[in-house]
Parts: structure tokens; sequence; C-alpha cells
């Protein structure tokens, strides 16, 4: 039988329109709680007609329109057919009311949760703006490195230093990988001239600071290997005795 209406629902109840629904979708009670959220408990007490047991009106006819929509029968109908006259049907009185939605927020809850929003972002404000002023290139310390644009002479410069394991150091983009004690050394060929050596040291979410030091490299030669006196006055010959001009008129 097809109930889809008052006519059709004549001389049925509750519970064989719903069992014969049931049958034609090939629902199960689980399945038909599943798809209208309602509770199995309640669809039972409907089969079972324990109508006594049911909750007050205003709840029954949410659900039968649920139940109805998804077992493709008219809810209007089963409400006035089974329901709405009937007398073992619990109806609202002042005491009752609809049980509390969990997920709607109180006033004071949304002005809990603002307050809370505001403080974490202030904090992680705070934190952001310390981790991005923290120079983290001083956890770099070289041993030894040549003083801002000094003159050396060897073709090959020898980088003695220490930096943290947590940081990943480059020198001129080359990776550099420290001992177990955060010691390293790496040599770099100079070529004639100033030589900018760039130091990269990479902290935590790739934050990371740079130190620029610059080397004057001039190639040792025979001719600036040798000191010579400069502004040196040029040896002089011995002196000749001076001879009496009167002594030479003479002779």
């Amino acid at each position: 039988m097809n109930y889809n209406n008052t006519e059709e629902m004549r001389g049925a109840t509750i519970s064989s329109v719903l069992a014969e629904a049931l049958k034609k979708k090939d629902f199960t009670i689980e399945r038909l709680a599943e798809e209208t959220r309602v509770s199995e408990r309640f669809i039972t007490l409907l089969i079972e007609e324990q109508l006594d047991s049911l909750p007050p009106a205003p709840y029954i006819y949410g659900y039968i329109t649920k139940l109805a929509d998804a077992l493709d029968l008219n809810g209007e109908e089963l409400w006035e057919r089974f329901f709405k006259h009937n007398k073992t049907i619990r109806t609202s009185g002042k005491h009752d009311t609809f049980p509390p939605n969990r997920f709607t927020t109180t006033s004071i809850n949304k002005a809990l949760i603002i307050i809370g929003v505001l403080i974490v972002a202030v904090v992680a404000y705070l934190l952001i703006r310390t981790f991005l002023s923290f120079d983290i290139s001083r956890e770099l310390s070289l041993e030894g490195f040549p003083p801002e644009n000094a003159v050396v002479q060897e073709a090959v410069l020898t980088i003695k230093g220490n930096v943290g394991l947590e940081y990943e150091l480059t020198i001129n983009q080359i990776r550099i990988y420290p001992e177990e004690t955060g010691n390293f050394s790496h040599n770099i060929e100079l070529r004639e001239g100033f030589n900018t050596i760039v130091f990269t040291v990479t902290g935590l979410l790739g934050k990371s600071d740079q130190v620029v030091r610059q080397v004057f490299y001039k190639p040792l030669t025979e001719t600036n290997s040798i000191e010579t006196p400069i502004n040196q006055p040029a040896e002089s010959s011995p002196a000749l005795p001076e001879q009496n001009d009167s002594q030479e008129t003479q002779q």
C-alpha cells in the first residue's frame, strides 16, 4: 500500500504505515535514524505504538516531518491522521521547552571568545615581532678573520669559526657543515683585488641574516717582496783632501 493521503490511511495505524514505508525503501530502523538524525528510540516507540512514551507534541511534529520526507510520505497527513487529535500525546505545557542547542553560543560565550581571540592575536603579534627583530647572525663567530678591507697576500683564505647546530650556514652560497661542536673551516680562493665574502645564517621558519666582509688580495711578487728603501740619499764618493791655494801658487 502507498499511504499518501488520508483516505488511504483510513483503517491503518502509524505502525503499519511506517513498517510498509520502511519495507518499500528497504530501510532498517538504524538506516532511517542515520538519514533523518531522529533517534532509533523514537522510531521504535512509533512502530510499537507506545505513544504515551513519546515526547510532547511539538517534538513529534518535527520528527514526523523528517521521517515522512525520508520515506516519501506526506508528513502533514501523518500528523493530522495519527497525532494532532490523539489524546495520548502530551501537549506542550508552560514548563515544556525545546532542548538547548549545544552549538548555540550565549552572549557571554561570544564575549569570551572575542576576548580570547584578541589575546591570542596580541601574543602572536609580539612573538612575531620579537622573532623578526632577533639578529640570528649573532650566532655566528669567526676566528682570526682579517679586519675589514684588510690586504692579504695569500691566494687561499681559510675561514674558521663556530655556529649553532640548529642554524644553517652558507658562505658565498656554499653550504657549510660544521662539526658536532659547531666549529667549521672553509677555504676560499681569492681573486686579485677586492673579494666580498657573504655569510648567511638561516634559522627557524626560514628567517635568515647576513654578515658581509671584504678583503683585498694582492699577490706576493719578487718586486714587492724586497723592501727597497725609499727616499734614501745615494752614497757619496770619499772627499778629497783640500789643497791650500797658496801652496799651489808657490809651486
